[in-house]
């Protein structure tokens, strides 16, 4: 399938992500609340990467040297287009928007640096001056980065291009069915029984999904093959998925969910 051929919903489309961000000349010193959700988070996974976040807060940041990171402002925000990111960015600053407002495992932070009105049209201008970066070539790309030094503090602004495909609705045995993004893909194939997804609520629930196999996905002519595991697959079933990373579909006559999700390599983001 040549790039002409693939359904515009496979597609990855553009994404910029807005990270702001307060830097500090000295590491933070850990708060009472992340010391006691360090010592009473359960899952092992989850803990091992809250405590490597906290524990590189500590290093002196490479790309911007004397500084360490202090706390980002809000998760990256999602917009489609550079400007749409740029003009977010500056509307944080033009109403000093810079606190942070608590989140899961972190507590609300107020900003470090309170400029007056007067204080933000400079640095508004000083933003706004300031260039992009060459346009990206590879999937993810910085294409915009400001930091601007406020005593003992700096705000730092960047800008990522992210794209990626987007989820999506179809049917099944259509042309954009996202199962057939997966064919010649080496994909894990679960199910569940619909009652059991339905009544997974939450994540303390056991996964209700089984798997069936793993192997290279072949689709044709209403059969799925996963490896040596075949599969009959009704036409005009609801799907959704993602182009060429996974789908979903429930088939009403054996009340089953399946799942297809592409099996990430190393190397995989």
């Amino acid at each position: 399938m040549n790039a002409n051929e693939i359904p515009l919903e496979w597609q990855q489309k553009p994404h910029i992500e807005v990270m702001v961000c307060w830097l500090g000349r000295q590491p933070r010193v850990r708060s009472a609340v992340e010391q006691r959700i360090d010592e009473e988070m359960e899952d092992p996974d989850t803990r091992e990467l809250f405590q490597a976040q906290l524990e590189r807060n500590q290093q002196e940041l490479p790309e911007y040297p004397g500084w360490y990171f202090h706390f980002k402002v809000s998760p990256g925000e999602m917009v489609p287009t550079l400007e749409q990111a740029r003009q977010n960015a500056r509307d944080r600053v033009r109403i000093w928007n810079l606190s942070r407002p608590g989140f899961v495992f972190m507590e609300p932070l107020e900003a470090p640096v309170w400029l007056s009105k007067s204080e933000r049209r400079k640095l508004l201008l000083e933003l706004d001056a300031a260039p992009n970066l060459p346009a990206p070539e590879g999937e993810e790309q910085y294409v915009f980065r400001f930091i601007k030094p406020l005593g003992e503090y700096a705000l730092l602004i960047e800008l990522l291009d992210a794209p990626f495909a987007e989820d999506f609705e179809t049917v099944t045995g259509a042309p954009n069915d996202p199962i057939r993004s997966l064919i010649g893909v080496v994909c894990t194939l679960s199910s569940t029984p619909a009652l059991e997804l339905e009544n997974a609520e939450s994540d303390d629930d056991e996964d209700p999904w089984r798997d069936l196999a793993s192997g290279v996905v072949s689709y044709q002519g209403g059969v799925l093959r996963v490896g040596e595991y075949s599969l009959e697959v009704a036409a005009n079933l609801d799907v959704s998925g993602t182009g060429f990373e996974q789908a979903y579909w429930l088939d009403s006559v054996s009340n089953l969910g399946y799942e297809l999700h592409r099996v990430q390599e190393k190397g995989d983001d």
